[in-house]
């Protein structure tokens, strides 16, 4: 739980515990409050559905937080896995990524220099492991076997060619993948269902406008490296060769490559976190390498994680209802008490005291509060679903053919929070509404 929701937890079980705690102590308010509850049922569902407005845009926006929150942990499994940072070779104009002598990179950025570095400044070591690979964005298309002629074509695909034995030192839990033997390749779940690939298939990779075949030995889950590429790029799928094919197909030299993947010490989630100390160590070891660029360090998790726009976005829609709701509570309780101006009057002259009344009007909102709070997080509930499902239909999930669905995710807690949110508002507008009008 954040710190402003535990905040809003604590305020609210203090609030609720101490007016509890005065109308346990007090019968006779008690008894008037719960009398005049039961007398004006219509004011009293009026209330309590103002109140719920306020509730259910409250868990809505948080249930929606939520489900984004799901959906950024899928992107990071699903496109990124143990990849923490990205080093490449931008070219001059920012013509894209070169190719560089693996070699020379290897001289400088090795894991136990990497790990001195971030030690001499963290005290920790923070990397554990580092693959030289090529990724490049290619078009391909399933091609008949006998005839060579294309049957489906697919302009972008991602594809890495990497070296299968450094793959398997990569990160705390490497990939379980059978390596491809030379001329072929491992094809993602979904690139195999948009060209309508199975093992043994043929595939051509076009590189300078050139085809090369390869044989899809497998196709396998779209999960880390096996499902690589920029998560807020529409390609379909993604597919693995050997760092051999790839560097004769687009290198055209050996020991060449384009990037290396690095993996931080941790788990996939947590590792974002130790991103900005392995940048500064990168920058120390990679300065001046190359004259004809300047190395870079990509790295998705930090703004996928740090972010939750979905969620932000659909509470900072809700707070305009949710302040309207509390001015038709505001409202409400003005008109309950023009409504019992008589009522007030007798019981001052007869020795009621001001507080007494500020008291009754708490123990009533108290009543109002829970139940408001039990119905309006069931109906956020339900506004969230509705959101979620709205979303995954009608939006660039659907449009785009994306693997990717919000999938609806409650936390009990964020519901705990709503309830307290709400609570805490409608507490505070009762007591403000209370102490204006008693007088």
């Amino acid at each position: 739980m954040s710190l402003a929701g535990s905040v809003i937890v604590g305020l609210a079980l203090l609030g609720t515990g101490l007016v509890a705690l005065s109308l346990w102590a007090n019968p006779v308010l008690r008894r008037i409050s719960l009398r005049n509850i039961g007398r004006r049922k219509g004011s009293t569902l009026l209330v309590i559905a103002g109140s719920m407005v306020g509730t259910a845009l409250i868990a809505g926006a948080l249930v929606i937080g939520d489900t984004s929150r799901r959906l950024d942990l899928d992107i990071v499994y699903r496109h990124l896995g143990e990849i923490d940072e990205v080093v490449v070779l931008s070219g001059s104009q920012g013509r894209g990524d070169v190719y560089f002598d693996r070699r020379l990179v290897e001289e400088r950025i090795t894991l136990e220099r990497l790990n001195a570095e971030t030690e001499s400044s963290q005290g920790e070591a923070l990397v554990d492991g580092l693959l030289p690979v090529i990724q490049v964005e290619v078009p391909v298309q399933k091609a008949d076997p006998v005839t060579g002629k294309p049957i489906l074509v697919e302009p972008r695909v991602m594809l890495v060619a990497l070296d299968w034995e450094e793959l398997a030192r990569f990160g705390r839990r490497p990939p379980s993948l059978t390596p491809p033997a030379q001329g072929e390749i491992l094809a993602s779940r979904g690139l195999a269902r948009e060209l309508e690939l199975d093992p043994g298939d043929t595939l051509q990779v076009f590189a300078g406008n050139r085809p090369h075949t390869f044989t899809v030995r497998e196709v396998v889950e779209g999960q880390g490296i096996s499902g690589y590429r920029n998560p807020w790029d529409n390609i379909p799928g993604t597919m693995l060769m050997n760092l051999e094919d790839g560097q004769a197909v687009f290198a055209a030299e050996a020991d060449r490559i384009n990037a290396i993947f690095i993996s931080n010490a941790g788990g996939v989630i947590d590792s974002f976190q130790h991103t900005p100390a392995v940048r500064e160590a990168l920058g120390t070891l990679l300065q001046d390498a190359d004259p004809r660029g300047d190395f870079q360090v990509r790295a998705f998790k930090p703004d996928i994680m740090e972010e939750n726009f979905m969620g932000e976005m659909f509470l900072t829609i809700s707070s305009f209802g949710i302040v309207a709701g509390i001015m038709l509570v505001l409202n409400i309780y003005t008109m309950l008490a023009e409504e019992r101006r008589t009522e007030m009057g007798v019981m001052r002259a007869v020795g009621v005291r001001r507080g007494h009344l500020v008291r009754l009007y708490l123990y009533e909102g108290l009543l109002y509060s829970l139940g408001a709070s039990l119905i309006g997080v069931l109906v956020g509930l339900g506004l969230a679903r509705l959101v979620v499902w709205g979303m995954n239909e009608f939006t660039w999930f659907a449009a785009s053919g994306s693997q990717l669905r919000l999938e609806f995710t409650v936390k009990p807690l964020s519901l705990v929070v709503a309830a307290a949110a709400a609570m805490v508002l409608t507490l505070g507008t009762v007591l403000f509404t209370s102490l204006r009008i008693s007088g």
